[in-house]
């Protein structure tokens, strides 16, 4: 019998294959309902679909469901990132985006990108900016200029755009593949080489 997670990682790649699933274990059932595939919790009800009339595919994931984060870290395997707000459904849209070589695509709470940052912060401190870490804004990958917390509030300013989240807001963001200890830096006055376009 598949496990969970076993089970997931099938009904996301037939689904990004187009493929019709029919699968189940003792908590989870995958199987195409009209032009979708749906994953079905037998506590949950439908807890993922994925819109097979779209190339490629999308996700649409329950935003409160217990298999959430699992599925939204399995997701992000195959480049898939959240794309924005819980639906009036409350679903959550996934879609694939590219993603550059030689990073890792994370979609977490704002708290889970501090915490990377944290290691990363002593060169952000300089006049250059880390690539190590990018975030995703005005659909483009920029690095992080500086990041703050104040009053509940993670701040974050690129040298585009700057943004306030909540520490449950999602985020999402590329860390390097660590190659090296010694993060890569790129010189301020050179921006055309921090935005890495979809």
């Amino acid at each position: 019998m598949l496990s969970n997670l076993a089970l997931i990682r099938e009904f996301i790649v037939q689904s990004i294959q187009k493929k019709e699933v029919l699968l189940a274990n003792a908590y989870l059932k995958a199987q195409m309902v009209y032009k979708s595939n749906q994953l079905i919790s037998k506590k949950e009800g439908v807890i993922a679909a994925a819109k097979m009339d779209h190339t490629p595919s999308d996700f649409l994931i329950y935003a409160t469901s217990s298999y959430w984060e699992v599925m939204n870290e399995t997701l992000a395997e195959y480049n898939y990132i959240c794309t924005g707000e819980v639906d009036n459904q409350g679903y959550y849209q996934y879609q694939q985006c590219s993603i550059p070589q030689g990073y890792e695509l994370r979609c977490t709470t704002s708290v889970g990108l501090w915490q990377t940052w944290w290691k990363y912060r002593k060169y952000a401190s300089q006049i250059q900016v880390p690539l190590d870490i990018l975030i995703r804004t005005r659909n483009s990958w920029y690095g992080i200029k500086e990041l703050m917390i104040s009053d509940g509030l993670i701040y974050i300013k690129t040298l585009v755009s700057e943004m306030s989240l909540d520490s449950n807001d999602l985020v999402i963001w590329l860390s390097k593949i660590e190659a090296n200890s010694q993060p890569d830096i790129c010189i301020e006055n050179m921006p055309e080489s921090l935005v890495i376009s979809q």
